[in-house]
Formats: C-alpha cells, sequence, structure tokens
C-alpha cells in the first residue's frame, strides 16, 4: 500500500525545500502505517519475546529491573573522563532496561556513593526533594558536569584533543 504511493508519486525538483518537506511527509506516512500494522497485529511479536503476557506494552521498568541491568556506580571522584564514560554508561542502561524519561533520575542518582552522594543528597536539601526529582535528565547531566568535572580538567582535554595529530 506504502509502496504502491510512492511509485505513483511524480517526481518534485522545484527546489530543495519541497523535497524535504515531501521526504517528512512521507517518513511521517511510513512511521504511521507501521505502527499502525504493529498495533493490528496484536503485537503478539514483541510481547511473546519480552515476555510482557500478550499485550502490546512492554512492562513498566522498576527499579528492580534496572538494578538487574548492573549500573555502574558513580562516586564523583573519577574525573571528567570517568564523567562522560558513566554517563554513556548510564544512558546504555536506560535502553537496556526500557527505563522512561521520567524515573531516570531516581533511578541513576541512586547508584551515587560517597562524594557523589553527599553531593546529590545536598543538592536534594537545597533545592527540595520533589524539585531534584522532577529535574530533567539533561539537566542533571549538566549539573553534574558543573560539579564533578573541574574547568583546569577540561581544559587540559581540550588542549589535548586541538593537540591530537
Amino acid at each position: 500500500m506504502l509502496y504502491e504511493s510512492m511509485i505513483s508519486m511524480p517526481p518534485r525538483r522545484a527546489n530543495e525545500t519541497n523535497n524535504n518537506n515531501d521526504l517528512a511527509a512521507l517518513l511521517t506516512q511510513l512511521v504511521n502505517q507501521l505502527t499502525q500494522a504493529n498495533n493490528n497485529n496484536g503485537g503478539t511479536n514483541s510481547s511473546a519475546n519480552n515476555g510482557g503476557g500478550g499485550g502490546s506494552n512492554p512492562p513498566p521498568c522498576t527499579f528492580k529491573h534496572f538494578n538487574s541491568c548492573n549500573p555502574v556506580e558513580f562516586y564523583g571522584i573519577e574525573g571528567a573522563t570517568g564523567l562522560l564514560q558513566w554517563f554513556e554508561s548510564i544512558e546504555s542502561t536506560f535502553l537496556n532496561s526500557d527505563c522512561p524519561e521520567n524515573l531516570r533520575v531516581r533511578y541513576a542518582t541512586s547508584v551515587f556513593q560517597r562524594r557523589a552522594l553527599t553531593w546529590w543528597n545536598g543538592e536534594k536539601r537545597n533545592q527540595g526533594v520533589d524539585v531534584t526529582m522532577a529535574l530533567p535528565w539533561d539537566e542533571v547531566k549538566r549539573l553534574m558536569t558543573e560539579e564533578f568535572c573541574p574547568r583546569n580538567e577540561m581544559k587540559k582535554l581540550e588542549a589535548e584533543f586541538w593537540d591530537l595529530t
């Protein structure tokens, strides 16, 4: 059905903007049709493979499931490179555990230890628990970068980057 509509569409070469708009519309149409096709088959393939119990929605990410993915602990003494590596690791854990956006801060901060935990508890005290737990993950990453990446270390890494040959 989608393929037939793509074949019958005349090529447009009037200008690049029209081409980009047409491509975006076509991709949107394709995504909608794939979503509809997946919903029509009841999601049996995906739920059978992930143990979803017959529904098309995967089971929610629980704290137990998140921890079973063995997230890496963060101590706050790893430096700039260690922090960036931890971000990559925890974001991979988010993907593997299907962690929704609204639980990422809560689950990620649960692996803080020592200096990082002390810093986070101070943030919760200063801003309030409800406010800190409602922060978007990108904002928490920014706050962590400010706290755990000393400016001189960032400048040193930047200089090393520019000196690469």
